[in-house]
């Protein structure tokens, strides 16, 4: 049996590694391939069970129900002071033992194995496990995920596929990802060309979808630390918009959509009012939820009509400006839970990226 190991890096955070391994794993367990997963190197964990176990780890681990221990996925998680440490204990060869264990152990009975990096190629360089390092450790090829754009992706798949060379790790050609959609034909043609200059391959240009990128809020509780007023019918709605509700009421409804988040001041009650008579009115638009700002809880008589209309109420002790700001700021990364997310990504993976051209080349 030929063990077919890939390595997923990126030419930088938040390019779409995950949604790619999502696909891809789903691809070859269709196919009756027995594929597995790690993520060495983590940035961004959780501790389950006493253990430090990256959030993708966790994903995938749950996605597709693997019955390995989670911390075996992701061996190494990078806290704070991890770098620093070991900069100056230089006991890399005790960080890649750990790799080259858990990937032993991962790999014995699997026909594949799709490895996550973290960050962009040289990321981990610092202790002596660059992504380049870690795909030579563990005997794999790599494939290059980046952004949209033309020149730019262009450049940094260069420079990362350049590293991987250094460390005779062949990369077998890049995918660009988050591609506005009416932008696809062109970037597809273009950087196709630009990267066959430089001997390279174009394995697919999947298009942005924005709904991979809608919170419900649940998320929003957790990461703001809001307070949860009242649930209404739930907290599983997404929030495809969000508004400042603090301009006066007449010019604030042509802002209002379908699953649009309400931020307002909770002293604001003109505003929560003429929000929650566009809810209820017939048709569009339907809002995602409040949340109230400052601290400030409305009158009771309020608080019972916001109940009784079924919509979420989350409240913050930060003002106006802060929520929002940090609204905008967050990224979202798909969980276990996003039912939905999961599949539309696997679905776009296998509509817009070469998988067969990967399988066949490893």
């Amino acid at each position: 049996m030929k063990y077919r190991p890939l390595y997923i890096a990126a030419t930088g955070q938040h390019m779409g590694k995950t949604t790619v391994a999502l696909g891809l794993v789903r691809y070859l367990q269709d196919r009756g391939i027995d594929a597995g997963f790690m993520k060495p190197v983590g940035q961004s964990y959780v501790v389950i069970d006493g253990e430090k176990v990256d959030e993708d780890a966790v994903l995938i681990h749950e996605t597709f129900h693997y019955t390995e221990r989670m911390k075996m996925m992701s061996p190494i998680a990078v806290e704070r002071g991890f770098t620093e440490t070991h900069i100056f204990a230089r006991d890399s060869h005790l960080l890649r033992k750990q790799v080259e264990d858990a990937h032993r152990q991962l790999s014995a009975d699997k026909e594949a194995m799709i490895i996550e990096g973290t960050g962009h190629a040289g990321v981990g360089s610092c202790f002596g496990l660059s992504n380049a390092d870690v795909a030579q450790v563990l005997g794999c090829k790599a494939l290059v995920v980046s952004g949209g754009g033309i020149g730019r992706p262009i450049d940094e798949i260069a420079l990362s596929a350049s590293l991987f060379g250094t460390r005779g790790v062949p990369t077998l050609g890049a995918v660009l990802n988050k591609v506005l959609p009416d932008k696809l034909e062109k970037v597809q043609r273009v950087v196709a060309a630009g990267l066959n200059n430089m001997g390279m391959r174009l394995l697919g240009v999947a298009p942005y979808i924005d709904r991979l990128t809608h919170p419900t809020l649940t998320q929003l509780v957790q990461h703001l630390g809001l307070e949860v007023l009242s649930a209404g019918e739930g907290l599983a709605t997404r929030a495809k918009h969000n508004i400042v509700a603090a301009m006066e009421p007449e010019h604030m409804t042509r802002y209002l959509t379908d699953h649009t988040l309400v931020i307002t001041p909770g002293d604001r009650t003109d505003n929560i009012e003429v929000c929650l008579a566009s809810h209820q009115s017939e048709g569009p638009p339907q809002l995602a939820g409040f949340v109230l700002t400052g601290g400030l809880v409305p009158p009771p008589a309020m608080m019972e009509h916001l109940a009784r209309s079924g919509l979420p109420v989350l409240l913050s002790q930060d003002d106006t400006y802060t929520v929002s700001s940090r609204i905008r700021e967050l990224v979202f990364k798909i969980e276990a839970t996003d039912l939905d997310k999961i599949q539309a990504a696997q679905e776009m993976v296998c509509s817009h990226v070469d998988v067969d051209y990967i399988l066949q080349s490893l």
